[in-house]
């Protein structure tokens, strides 16, 4: 079954609260001073779809006043200065129920008319300009992702396209990620 990547982002010109109220935790809680930061909805949509179907979800998913969305992955601009974003990326580790995935493969039910076999998968992705990489890892760790329930990638723009989904049970975790061992599985 192929894999196809939604990324949703608030159009230009118009606000990004998600991003607004993390910049303002990063100054005030870390104080740390991105120039920049922009979010981005993530859909992995592990169907049985075609990409006229993806584009059709991505469709309904998109509001087209206040949103742009692409099947695949959206461009990583670069700043004033001409640099380019630190892409974090965070999502539920594997096995770890997620509600607006399973909001989304109804949503694509409804929209292509049928029932899907697959998941949806949510994930967000922060883009921050103005701070390095170990600035970066220090927020992650300590404000942005909870390594016991999620997943964290960090890369440098630009990105490769990650199809990659957390399936339960899968013994791969995504570069960056601290997956815990609990005494269940030690047995």
């Amino acid at each position: 079954m192929p894999v196809h990547r939604l990324e949703i982002e608030a159009r230009p010109g118009l606000r990004d609260p998600l991003a607004e109220a993390t910049r303002r935790r990063l100054a005030t809680w870390l104080d740390l001073h991105p120039r920049a930061v922009r979010t981005r909805k993530v859909y992995h949509l592990d169907f049985d779809i075609d990409a006229d179907a993806a584009q059709t979800v991505l469709d309904a998913l998109v509001d087209p006043v206040a949103e742009i969305g692409a099947v695949g992955m959206l461009a990583d601009p670069a700043d004033e200065q001409g640099e380019l974003p630190w892409v974090l990326s965070v999502g539920f580790a594997p096995g770890v129920t997620d509600a607006v995935g399973r909001s989304v493969a109804r949503a694509a039910e409804d929209c292509l008319g049928r029932r899907l076999s697959g998941q949806a998968y949510s994930s967000h992705l922060y883009l921050v300009w103005g701070l390095d990489k170990q600035a970066l890892e220090r927020a992650a760790a300590e404000l942005l992702y909870n390594p016991l329930i999620e997943r964290l990638q960090l890369d440098r723009a630009p990105r490769r396209l990650d199809l990659e989904v957390p399936r339960a049970g899968s013994e791969h975790a995504l570069e960056g990620a601290e997956v815990p061992l609990r005494e269940a599985d030690a047995a």
